[in-house]
């Protein structure tokens, strides 16, 4: 969603946050990925595995679908390529 978000030459802050990203799209009338509804459900996840400090007290309280979440991440791969291919 970044990617699409800079290809199209809109700035936005540093986040992870999904939702956040899908509401910039919305506000830019751009695209939206395929099951955007379901995407932000991900967000504290890239937060998790990617800093060590991110603040959970307790990481078993999350549960992902690792096939669910899989699928969801290739059809958002497969549509920002799309969108910048275009």
């Amino acid at each position: 969603m970044k990617a699409v978000l800079t290809f199209n030459g809109v700035e936005y802050p540093r986040t992870h946050n999904l939702g956040w990203l899908l509401d910039a799209l919305k506000e830019q009338q751009l695209s939206l990925p395929p099951a955007a509804d379901d995407l932000s459900i991900l967000t504290p996840f890239g937060v998790l595995y990617r800093y060590d400090d991110a603040g959970l007290d307790n990481e078993s309280d999350l549960s992902l679908d690792s096939a669910w979440a899989l699928k969801r991440i290739k059809r958002v791969i497969v549509w920002a390529t799309s969108q910048i291919e275009k």
